[in-house]
């Protein structure tokens, strides 16, 4: 009994281990690389996807920019050149009245820039103003027709002719009965006969006359009116239109980069975009050239720009038929110089340039 008690001691200096099995090291080892695989999957699409940051700065101008002050953030040297340019031309004939902005002005859309004179378009809008209240005035009287009064004018005309055919009758009568009996020649017969005669074609003449007043006018009458009322209304707009045309607007906002007429100068449809050429042609060809100009119609030598000052006939090379068929006088060629070289003086020299 005494040895039985004894094995069932519990003996502490023996230490019990335990050790997992090898499934459940598999398990633990496979999970920690499948979440080690995911996340860096999650990491690589992250910045893979992601939008490149870029730093956005405002422009502010200050009033310092112009002195080169601490609120300048570019400051270059260089050339604007415009992205669109717009000739402005005028859309009607006239002499330049008013000119109401100078080479570099900012403007608006719809702005006033040119002024032409307007008298002669102001005066035939008034004239077709009234041609217009005039046929106006004839359509309503087609319209409302005859009045009371002249409908009456007319019966009456009626009565005194039916009354005057009454008496030629009683005359024609009288005078037959003396021609019968030789007292009055064959003569008065015929008088009162040709009285009486006229006097039915009166009587029937007032009678149809009286029933046109009664009816009124035609239909087709009054479409010719109407007609005649659109066509003047046409006339009108247009003459609105050419008038509005004298005042020429900016047709969109920008800057005015050259300005090609002055004021009291002649302008057609065409002057400004033709002058706008031609003045962009000789400024070209004096950055290319800078010594000599050639002038339109005639290739006029240098060395005798002071013979045209002085009005004398220069010597000058025109060119062949080949060339040009154009030919202008060299008096011309001095005007057009002068007024593309403002301010320019006739050179002097032997040496030609063509």
């Amino acid at each position: 009994m005494q040895a039985e008690l004894k094995s069932l001691k519990i003996d502490r200096n023996k230490t019990t281990r335990t050790e997992p099995s090898r499934w459940a090291t598999r398990w633990i080892i496979i999970g920690i690389a499948l979440f080690v695989v995911l996340g860096a999957a999650a990491l690589i699409n992250k910045y893979a996807n992601a939008a490149t940051e870029v730093e956005t700065m405002r422009v502010h101008t200050s009033g310092d920019s112009a002195s080169g002050g601490a609120g300048v953030v570019l400051n270059a040297t260089g050339y604007i050149v415009a992205h669109h340019k717009i000739e402005v031309a005028a859309k009607v004939i006239g002499k330049v009245q008013w000119i109401g902005v100078e080479k570099g002005d900012h403007v608006r859309q719809g702005q006033v820039l040119v002024r032409l004179e307007d008298d002669e378009y102001r005066a035939q809008l008034q004239q077709t103003k009234g041609n217009l209240a005039n046929l106006l005035a004839r359509l309503a009287e087609l319209q409302n027709g005859s009045r009371p009064e002249e409908i009456a004018v007319t019966q009456s005309n009626l009565d005194v002719a039916k009354a005057d055919l009454v008496n030629a009758k009683v005359n024609l009568d009288r005078t037959k009965n003396l021609a019968s009996q030789g007292v009055v020649a064959k003569q008065s017969l015929d008088d009162a006969q040709a009285r009486y005669d006229g006097q039915i074609a009166k009587v029937a003449s007032l009678a149809k006359t009286f029933d046109l007043a009664r009816i009124g006018p035609r239909k087709e009458q009054i479409d010719a009116v109407k007609g005649q009322v659109e066509q003047a209304r046409g006339s009108v707009a247009y003459a609105e239109t050419t008038l509005e045309n004298t005042i020429i607007r900016a047709p969109v906002t920008g800057t005015i980069l050259e300005r090609a007429v002055e004021k009291g100068e002649f302008v057609t449809t065409c002057f400004v975009g033709d002058r706008a050429k031609r003045f962009r042609q000789a400024a070209r060809e004096s950055k290319g050239h800078g010594h000599h100009r050639r002038l339109p119609g005639s290739q006029v030598r240098r060395a005798h720009f002071r013979d045209l000052a002085r009005g004398q006939p220069p010597e000058s090379h025109r060119p062949s038929e080949s060339e040009s068929g154009q030919s202008g006088r060299l008096s011309a060629a001095r005007d057009e110089f002068q007024r593309v070289v403002p301010g320019g003086r006739p050179a002097s020299g032997k040496r030609s340039y063509s």
